[in-house]
């Protein structure tokens, strides 16, 4: 559902996110400018520019973000709850704890993306690509998962999966202890680190 263009600027104030309607061309948000997000909540952001940006804690519940990209966003304790996320790119992406409970993920690309800790209870994550993915203390109860790849993700003993779903056949990696410092600067190379830790 599109936002009225009064409520959208208000948000976003004093930095302006041009992009509110989907007839509209993608926004490009102006790196310099430092903006707390508040309410955003059923926001038409489809292919929306969003990459680098700092969305920590903001309400994008329902909101449209169909193909945006979020490579290298920081979404921690976000509300993303209902919000279709179908195709974006979330390479990268701070997720820590975010509630994306039955948000819509399909074809999204969470590449190497920071899950630790999230909500994804009932998310539709259909092709997803999980590739490297931190999914530590993830709640993942009841997610479409179909033809979602894990290769390479990582999951500890408090992930939770959907019933019946086994993630070491999808190439998935248990992690033993991965604490604190790694959701924090989950990337390549601490996952390496981690799991060359696990072999020892």
């Amino acid at each position: 559902m599109p936002v009225d263009e009064t409520r959208f600027t208000n948000a976003l104030n004093p930095m302006i996110l041009t992009r509110y309607k989907e007839n509209m061309p993608t926004a490009k948000v102006p790196r310099e400018t430092e903006t707390v997000y508040s309410d955003l909540r059923g926001a038409c952001l489809r292919g929306a520019d969003l990459a680098g940006r700092d969305l920590t804690g903001a309400d994008l519940c329902r909101a449209d973000l169909r193909k945006s990209v979020l490579r290298d966003a920081t979404l921690c304790y976000s509300d993303m709850t209902g919000a279709d996320l179908s195709g974006a790119n979330l390479l990268h992406a701070n997720l820590e704890c975010a509630d994306l409970a039955f948000a819509i993920l399909n074809d999204a690309n969470l590449k190497c993306a920071n899950l630790f800790g999230a909500n994804l209870v009932g998310a539709g994550m259909r092709g997803a690509e999980l590739l490297g993915a931190c999914l530590a203390g993830a709640d993942l109860l009841d997610a479409d998962m179909e033809g979602a790849c894990l290769s390479g993700a990582l999951y500890d003993m408090q992930t939770r999966w959907p019933e019946r779903f086994d993630p070491s056949t999808c190439g998935a990696e248990l992690i033993r202890n991965p604490g604190k410092a790694f959701a924090i600067d989950a990337g390549p190379g601490l996952q390496t680190k981690e799991r060359h830790h696990n072999k020892q």
